[in-house]
């Protein structure tokens, strides 16, 4: 048993948590155990947008000792409207 860490920045606050668990392990086994769906309740598990390590990942891929799961939050805005937004104003 080693650790890995899962780790999420809602829009006013980030939350990050290292702890142990059994491998071989799921990113979704170990999104569940890692307590964020509690403490972000309006995260739906089926509705997430995961990666290790800024690369994106499915809830079935098997993550070893050590990755750092990281939970994506949507866009508000899409970049390239808001790049086109700002050359509008110079």
């Amino acid at each position: 048993m080693t650790e890995i860490e899962v780790v999420y920045a809602s829009e006013h606050r980030q939350w990050k948590r290292r702890f142990p668990i059994e491998f071989p392990c799921t990113a979704r086994l170990a999104i569940e155990q890692s307590g964020v769906l509690s403490e972000f309740p309006e995260l739906t598990l089926d509705q997430l947008n995961i990666g290790v390590f800024s690369k994106t990942i499915t809830l079935d891929t098997e993550v070893t000792a050590g990755q750092r799961i990281e939970i994506y939050r949507p866009l508000k805005m899409d970049p390239k409207a808001l790049r086109e937004q700002r050359a509008k104003k110079t």
